[in-house]
């Protein structure tokens, strides 16, 4: 799983340009695999849904 997380970091461009989502695909991919989030829920997180200090995100629509 981390080399997964890891190589989607580092994607590039056809133009070797880093990926416009490298900075969220690692933090995505680590966030899915532990936290046993589905695909389909992810587009519906939301940052004023996560709380850091309970430890909890709450996801209230899935796509």
């Amino acid at each position: 799983m981390e080399t997964l997380a890891n190589t989607a970091a580092e994607l590039r461009t056809k133009y070797n340009q880093t990926s416009a989502a490298s900075s969220v695909n690692r933090a995505l991919i680590r966030h899915l695999a532990y936290t046993g989030l589905r695909w389909s829920e992810a587009p519906a997180l939301r940052a004023n849904k996560v709380d850091l200090d309970k430890r909890r995100i709450r996801v209230s629509v899935a796509f």
